[in-house]
């Protein structure tokens, strides 16, 4: 039996979400997956309305952190999940389920909540030893704030300390 999920849909909330892929197969290795789920992800915005803060693309996961006026997540990653999986069958990419069934989502408490999932996130890549330091690794938002001042280029070469004690998984 499944257990009973419950989700909150806060109005204006920013929301931590991880989708994985099924079976953890790495469907998101290469830059042409990347950026059709990416076109996707745009398509679906028009749809329902989000402000994007940070992503990463990893071979068999995404995490995003968006920001949505009405709260309900949930309609976004179904209706990307959906595309994602329509394009990747009509392409012929990949047989059968693409995604596991549930994703995570965590609605964002206060700034400092905040600014540890952005790490989070942008360290994904060195975590699971895909490359060194954020900045090597191009499928994230890394690129978008280091531009800006917000991350020094050579950041995130070790665990930085503030999330040092989240799951990294």
């Amino acid at each position: 039996m499944c257990p009973a999920y419950k989700r909150y849909f806060v109005p204006n909330s920013i929301v931590f979400l991880t989708m994985a892929t099924a079976g953890r197969r790495p469907l998101f290795d290469d830059a042409v997956m990347v950026a059709s789920a990416l076109e996707i992800l745009k398509q679906v915005k028009n749809i329902h309305p989000f402000m994007m803060k940070a992503y990463v693309v990893m071979p068999d996961h995404i995490h995003l952190l968006i920001h949505t006026q009405d709260g309900r997540f949930d309609r976004i990653i179904h209706l990307f999940k959906r595309n994602v999986s329509f394009e990747f069958h009509k392409r012929g990419i990949c047989e059968g389920a693409i995604w596991q069934n549930r994703f995570y989502d965590r609605v964002i408490r206060d700034d400092e909540d905040l600014r540890n999932h952005m790490d989070y996130i942008h360290f994904n890549p060195v975590h699971h030893n895909h490359t060194s330091r954020p900045a090597d690794y191009p499928f994230s938002s890394f690129h978008h704030y280091a531009a800006r001042g917000w991350y020094p280029p050579d950041w995130g070469s070790m665990v930085p300390d503030n999330i040092k004690n989240m799951n990294l998984s």
